[in-house]
């Protein structure tokens, strides 16, 4: 029984000291904009891509669908940006440093949930540019020569508008593990597919039979 004893009140106090710890560390983000600072970090990071589409996007020897597909990303993306750049401008200016929810501010409902759709929106507009790239590759010389293609396009925005929308309903949950887990299904299948589409791009484009302009 003494054993036991002992053993339930060295439990007590690891547990204690861990609580300890975590309130210490909640203090120092409710204290310092430490969150804000690295929120700034892909602020900077996702500047030079946005400069660098924007610059070069119409001189770039693109098809018209991914080119249409590049614009409609970009105006996500930098409307991305742009929330998440308010988003810490705000928490800096009220002190409100380490939030636990999405509505303990007055802005920020609108805010996160303009974040969240513009994130939704823009991570189905990179899935479908690696889609399309993919496509491209597999019948180059046919695909090069086709024009835009409309209905396709408007079918797929129309898809991923009504992901955009059901996104905003689970943002409006406030419940950060369904955004999460949402936002984290959403851009693994971009990623992979975008990975599995270079990696197919680049074994067409090795092919020799294939014309310099397909190749692009």
């Amino acid at each position: 029984p003494l054993t036991m004893k002992s053993n339930a009140d060295e439990m007590e106090l690891s547990l204690g000291a861990v609580a300890n710890r975590s309130s210490a560390a909640s203090s120092v983000l409710d204290l310092y904009p430490v969150l804000q600072l690295v929120q700034l970090l892909p602020i900077s990071f996702a500047l030079p891509p946005i400069l660098f589409v924007l610059a070069h996007l119409n001189r770039m020897a693109l098809h018209t669908n991914c080119r249409v597909l590049m614009f409609a990303w970009f105006g996500a993306f930098a409307g991305m940006v742009t929330i998440n750049l308010l988003m810490v401008v705000f928490d800096l200016v009220a002190g409100h440093y380490n939030p636990q929810k999405i509505s303990e501010t007055e802005w920020g409902p609108y805010l996160y949930t303009g974040h969240g759709m513009t994130h939704a929106f823009s991570s189905v507009q990179e899935l479908y540019i690696a889609v399309e790239r993919a496509a491209a590759c597999h019948r180059p010389a046919r695909y090069h020569n086709r024009s835009f293609d409309w209905f396709l396009f408007l079918a797929a925005e129309v898809v991923a508008v009504a992901w955009t929308y059901f996104y905003m309903l689970i943002i409006q949950t406030d419940n950060f593990f369904y955004i999460g887990a949402a936002s984290n299904t959403l851009d693994t299948s971009a990623l992979l597919c975008m990975i599995f589409g270079t990696l197919f791009t680049r074994k067409m484009t090795r092919q020799q039979h294939v014309t310099l302009n397909a190749k692009y």
